[in-house]
């Protein structure tokens, strides 16, 4: 280490506060160097991954689908289509009853009336 910051220790025991300070500034060093490692490590990582995943793109008119968002919009698609069968299945259910009604208003009850006015 530097003279200046220490210029005469009194005692020997300065002698091992200056090796443990030479110490942490040389794995303080190389804590810096291993971080930019890791840096350029996990960018290449990310420069790998993003070339892996682009063939399993599919182009189309808004852009690029990927497999995740393609799982996404069959699902929607499905629940969508079963939200529309369901809503079909009580349209046709309701019509069937309308149409039940109106055939006994016109076919049923009159015959009913009839035959109740005979009895009277």
């Amino acid at each position: 280490m530097d003279d200046e910051i220490w210029p005469e220790l009194p005692h020997r025991s300065f002698e091992a506060i200056k090796t443990t300070l030479k110490g942490a500034r040389a794995q303080a060093y190389a804590g810096a160097l291993f971080k930019g490692e890791l840096l350029k490590t996990q960018a290449a990582q990310a420069a790998y991954n993003s070339r892996k995943l682009g063939s399993r793109k599919i182009l189309l008119a808004g852009g690029p689908v990927y497999a995740e968002d393609a799982r996404r919009i069959k699902k929607q698609r499905q629940d969508n289509a079963q939200q529309e069968e369901a809503l079909a299945l009580i349209a046709k259910l309701e019509l069937q009853k309308k149409r039940a009604k109106q055939k006994f208003y016109i076919e049923v009850l009159p015959t009913l009336i009839k035959f109740t006015q005979k009895k009277l």
